[in-house]
């Protein structure tokens, strides 16, 4: 499953809930490709990050830019074993999981 984009617009607790879900309908072994703008563990970097972190806000209710780490928090918390992270063309990147 691809989720491009989606989890900055959606708060921690709504971002739970959406991995969550996508396990429980995967067999173990899917893969899982989250693709966004994925924060250092200094919350700086990539630069555009923090900038957008108040405009997500502003036009999705809820939601920021988040770290890898809170990912990585997230995927063991629901079912997922993350792979590795890869960057991608511009300040996007995509962590990529599997379903155990």
């Amino acid at each position: 499953m691809i989720a491009a984009n989606i989890v900055h617009g959606l708060s921690e607790a709504h971002n739970l809930e959406l991995l969550k879900n996508v396990r429980t309908h995967v067999a173990t072994g899917a893969r899982l490709l989250l693709v966004d703008l994925w924060m250092d563990p200094s919350r700086t970097q990539p630069a555009a990050a923090p900038l957008m972190s108040g405009e997500f806000l502003i036009h999705a209710g809820e939601g920021q830019s988040y770290a890898e780490s809170e990912a990585d928090e997230w995927l063991s918390q629901t079912g997922w074993r993350k792979l590795e992270r890869r960057p991608l063309a511009g300040p996007a990147s995509v962590i990529i999981a599997e379903a155990h």
